[in-house]
């Protein structure tokens, strides 16, 4: 078995919280490989589900649609976060300013917000579960409480101002202060895949994944060698995030895509049967490196700490990583809570794709006749962006349209 193989066995094998808490119904439904199709999408998760459903959006016929992966739906980093949809991405903002310039930080925060009321309204039609109490950044230090006040200046530059500062953060944790953003709201992330997945309409050919370098591509079109037979395509799009350098090795500027692995953890705090001690807000904190939300059953879902560890944490291995395991359950947790006695029920492990800045890149592949294309780098800020950059990858398919602020050019490519 290869590496890349091996790690994708033990995808399947480790299951979130979120994935053992959806029914099996939710998932759509599989069907065998097609032999032909117009857009062949490589990842079923929150990238290709989002894609898929766009070109539908756009006129493309369902069927002409075919969604490759070896897993259901989420089963990569998609499906193993805590489900924030943020509209304020926090102190990214400045660096993201710092590398797009005034006028592109700003057009990023507009994006946020049409994401996230774009995402409220189809999860309110569809009916998955959500939480709608707001987010709550943390500053952690006086410095990034200055950052953050910075960052939150080019918010209002930007036309909102709904949220607030407040300099007593009304939660245990010794913060420096937070901003409350009332509009944001966590989701259950596999659901929202899920749905995505089935409303595209699009062909699910589940258990079948394109194998490492199984592609090539003509003025005609691209032939596809998956785990399940061939496919003819006359467009390929690579949404597969973090396993991309795995499987597309060739694709140079995608060799830039680097795996971050996060622990994530299920606990239950003594007494709890009901989310009484933070309610329906999601929590991030610490530039984002800590992050939590409990759930209206009282158990909370905590994350991150990857900063304790980041040489480690730089992998595709799916395995518990002590470091922050310590920080998150010897730590955190306990000052989160104040002191009271929790008992963890389960741990995961997620992988992201990550580019440099920690923002999408979408685009066609050099010296393939444009015929394969790539949307990738989600980050760790995927339900914040991905359906602007969904619906970017659309007009770059269907008009030719230039991919903008998501372009890697960039990143020097």
């Amino acid at each position: 078995m290869t590496g890349a193989a091996r790690e994708f066995s033990d995808l399947l094998r480790v299951r979130s919280h979120w994935h053992r808490a959806a029914p099996p119904e939710a998932f759509p439904a599989a069907e065998p490989l097609p032999a032909r199709a117009r857009f062949a999408i490589a990842g079923l998760g929150l990238m290709g589900a989002s894609v898929a459903y766009a070109l539908a959006e756009r006129g493309v016929p369902a069927r002409d649609i075919a969604v490759l992966d070896g897993a259901p739906a989420a089963f990569g980093a998609s499906g193993r976060n805590a489900g924030f949809v943020l509209s304020f991405p926090g102190t990214e903002l400045l660096e993201w300013r710092a590398s797009l310039g005034l006028e592109g930080a700003l057009e990023l925060v507009r994006r946020t917000r049409r994401n996230r009321e774009w995402v409220r309204g189809f999860a309110t039609r569809e009916g998955i579960p959500a939480q709608h109490g707001g987010s709550y950044n943390a500053a952690a230090s006086p410095a990034e409480h200055d950052a953050m006040r910075e960052a939150l200046d080019l918010v209002k530059q930007a036309g909102f101002d709904d949220g607030r500062w407040l300099d007593r953060f009304p939660f245990p944790g010794g913060f420096h202060g937070a901003f409350h953003e009332p509009g944001d709201f966590g989701i259950h992330p596999v659901l929202y895949v899920a749905r995505l997945a089935q409303r595209s309409g699009a062909r699910i050919a589940q258990g079948a994944y394109v194998q490492p370098e199984g592609f090539s591509a003509t003025s005609e079109g691209v032939r596809i060698d998956t785990s399940a037979g061939q496919l003819e395509a006359e467009h390929l799009v690579v949404c597969t995030e973090s396993f991309t350098p795995r499987f597309f090795q060739r694709l140079g500027l995608l060799a830039r895509i680097q795996p971050a692995r996060n622990q994530v953890l299920l606990a239950r705090p003594e007494g709890e049967s009901d989310n009484r001690l933070f309610g329906d807000a999601i929590f991030y904190a610490r530039d984002g490196w800590d992050y939590w939300r409990q759930l209206p059953d009282g158990r909370v879902v905590l994350g991150g700490g990857r900063d304790k560890a980041p040489a480690d944490e730089s992998t595709h291995e799916l395995a518990p990583c002590a470091a922050p395991l310590a920080y998150l359950e010897g730590e955190l947790l306990p000052r989160l809570l104040d002191g009271r006695a929790f008992e963890v029920e389960h741990r995961w492990q997620g992988i992201m794709g990550m580019t440099p800045d920690r923002l999408s890149v979408l685009g066609a592949l050099p010296d393939t006749f444009g015929r394969v294309h790539f949307s990738l780098g989600l980050s760790d800020y995927g339900l914040g962006l991905h359906r602007e950059v969904a619906v970017a990858v659309a007009a770059h398919l269907l008009d030719g349209a230039d991919a903008g602020v998501f372009s890697p050019r960039r990143l020097g490519a």
